[in-house]
């Protein structure tokens, strides 16, 4: 029963990729480490608990190259969840040569760890309110999984399976803003999915099965799957409204 309602919970945490929802608090109070910013952890109980997602075309190249960046914040005492979309040519230098997108790096081969210090150190700095708990990172072929489970993307008459989302994707490479717009909109269109999704309500996890086969060849957590302690917020199954969509503008005030 645990296994198969993390699954299930790590599904809609996945999701923001470009399609989905983090609806999950992620609880460190059992000593589970978390992923840090060098910013200083509170010792009362938090009011935000927060996800950051990286998600890459392909982890079996030497160079992934990062398709999108989403910050998922569980503001717990409003029960609220924003969704904070960060341009991937968001400029971290003055004369707007470096992006986060031209800075990011990082080595598979050493899981969330293996993320370039200055692109991690960039985003906290145009992200400074945020504390950050935990890093997800995950390819292509997680994100069509993900589609195809949720029952494709609804845009307009039809319905986008997974292999369609990444095609629309790869179209808008060199274009970040309409990129970000994109993830966006897709995100509003599946938030009334949550209903439908809600764990406790499925009496089988067998078809998740070949996702969670999927990790950690196509997505990395940073702490073994069984160690993780996972809460759903359960106002967000049933009141997807609570979800908040925000996309930060690709500069920051000079």
């Amino acid at each position: 029963m645990r296994r198969r309602t993390y699954i299930a919970f790590l599904i809609i945490i996945l999701i923001c990729f470009g399609i989905g929802i983090f609806s999950t608090l992620l609880s460190n109070n059992d000593g589970t480490p978390s992923i840090s910013l060098d910013i200083p952890t509170p010792t009362e109980i938090p009011s935000n608990r927060t996800l950051l997602i990286l998600g890459v075309d392909q982890f079996d190249i030497p160079n992934p190259m990062l398709y999108a960046i989403w910050f998922v914040i569980h503001r717990i005492p409003e029960e609220e969840v924003v969704l904070f979309g960060i341009p991937l040519n968001y400029e971290v230098n003055e004369s707007g040569t470096d992006t986060l997108r031209s800075i990011f790096s990082w080595s598979v081969e050493e899981g969330v760890e293996g993320v370039s210090t200055r692109f991690m150190n960039e985003l906290q700095n145009a992200v400074p309110h945020v504390n950050l708990d935990m890093v997800v990172i995950m390819d292509e072929i997680f994100f069509s999984a993900l589609v195809d489970y949720m029952g494709g993307i609804p845009a307009g008459d039809i319905i986008l399976p997974g292999q369609a989302a990444i095609a629309a994707q790869r179209l808008m490479t060199n274009q970040p803003d309409a990129l970000l717009e994109f993830q966006a909109n897709m995100l509003e269109a599946l938030l009334f999915l949550l209903p439908t999704k809600d764990p406790s309500m499925s009496s089988s996890g067998d078809d998740l099965r070949p996702l969670f086969d999927m990790i950690p060849e196509h997505c990395i957590v940073p702490v073994d799957p069984g160690q993780l302690v996972l809460q759903a917020p359960r106002f967000l199954f049933n009141y997807p409204e609570a979800i908040r969509i925000e996309l930060m503008p690709h500069g920051p005030d000079r």
